[in-house]
This record gives structure tokens, C-alpha cells and sequence, in this order.
């Protein structure tokens, strides 16, 4: 999709109202949702400060979720009952970076949700190493509480 707004012709301040219509027209075909999806909506769009669907996961009980994690759940629900399992450990278990976990899960999935002091962390902060082990991406301190919870198909 693409947007043109027609040069103003004559007038007083043609110029500035022609660099105005020049700037619509930039942030319309530049940052809008095209209809192809090869732009995704900007997240800051203001949806009573929550993130939209298709957006990045989310992560507060006031966003939305995007399509993994819906495709993740109803996968689960297909398959039986969703367990949870929750492993806490503090940041001093960690060797390095690197959490092990006593209980395996699969990577990949959208199965793992991993809190850290009680807030909920975004995929980027951590890696899914092997099907045992995390590593945290951002640094932490040796008080931290980090929560793993997994979600299974029963």
C-alpha cells in the first residue's frame, strides 16, 4: 500500500504546507502496518498502555499475547491438561550465566516463562541453552530470585 498526497498547487506558504504533506506521507508508508506484513505495527502504539496482538511477547497480565504464544497454548490444550511446574532458584545457584534446571522441558516451544524477583522476563534477556539449561542474558546479583516455570501437556 502506498500513500500520496497531491503537492499543494498555489498559495500562501506552498512550501511549508508541501513539506508537511511530504513528512504525512514518509511516516505513512514508512512505519504503518502494510497489508503484505512486511512492517509489523510499532509497539508503542497507545492501547491503554498494553501491548497489541502480533506484537512482542507479552509479558505483564495486562498485555496481549502474539500468535506463538496462542499457537503454544491451544497446541497444549490439544494434547491434554497443561501442567505448570515451577523451579525457583536464587542467583547464586547459577554457574556463570548459566541456570541448570532439575526438570527438562523443550526448547523453542514458548514453554518456558522464567521470572526473575517476581516480574516476568522478555525472551531476549535469557537463551534456552539445551533442554536443561538457561543462561541469562543481562546481568544479575547473587539475591535474585529467578522463578522457571514451564507449561507441559498432561
Amino acid at each position: 500500500m502506498t500513500i500520496t498526497l497531491k503537492d499543494v498547487g498555489s498559495g500562501f506558504k506552498r512550501t511549508a504546507i508541501n513539506e508537511n504533506f511530504d513528512t504525512i506521507e514518509s511516516e505513512l508508508n514508512n512505519n504503518v502496518l502494510k497489508k503484505d506484513g512486511s512492517q509489523q505495527l510499532e509497539a508503542d502504539i497507545d492501547m491503554n498502555s498494553n501491548k497489541t496482538i502480533n506484537q512482542a511477547d507479552g509479558v505483564l497480565n495486562s498485555d496481549g499475547v502474539n500468535k506463538g504464544q496462542l499457537v503454544a497454548a491451544i497446541t497444549a490444550l490439544g494434547s491434554g491438561e497443561i501442567v505448570r511446574t515451577r523451579e525457583t532458584q536464587l542467583g547464586s545457584a547459577a554457574s556463570g550465566q548459566v541456570f541448570t534446571l532439575a526438570g527438562a522441558y523443550t526448547v523453542g516451544n514458548e514453554s518456558l516463562e522464567v521470572r526473575r524477583n517476581g516480574l516476568p522476563q522478555q525472551t531476549s534477556s535469557y537463551t534456552e541453552t539445551n533442554t536443561t539449561t538457561v543462561t541469562m542474558v543481562d546481568s544479575f546479583n547473587l539475591t535474585d530470585t529467578f522463578e522457571f516455570i514451564v507449561y507441559t501437556a498432561a
